[in-house]
């Protein structure tokens, strides 16, 4: 997979996280990667899942130390969790 771009932008309209699969109106600063891995692949991150996925990496990576798909930090979510309380259980636990 080769990343083509990777930066922080202010959307223009709204937006599903890849992550947490909400969905986040125009306004919204996410971090958008676009990939090639057989064609173009863009990842959207919401600010909480940038910041789930960059300090607690190895909680959503596959044995190639890839995020390991879309809806990572939703599955992760205990019924009725916010991926902002993760956020804050992990920081509590590690």
């Amino acid at each position: 997979m080769d990343i083509l771009s990777d930066k922080i932008v202010t959307t223009r309209k709204s937006h599903r996280c890849n992550a947490c699969r909400r969905v986040f109106e125009a306004g919204t600063k996410m971090r958008i990667q676009v990939n090639n891995s057989d064609g173009l692949i863009i990842w959207r991150e919401c600010p909480t899942c940038q910041e789930l996925l960059s300090k607690y990496h190895s909680h959503f990576k596959d044995d190639f130390d890839n995020v390991y798909y879309e809806g990572c930090v939703n599955e992760a979510l205990e019924r009725g969790q916010t991926p902002e309380q993760l956020l804050c259980a992990l920081a509590n636990v590690l």
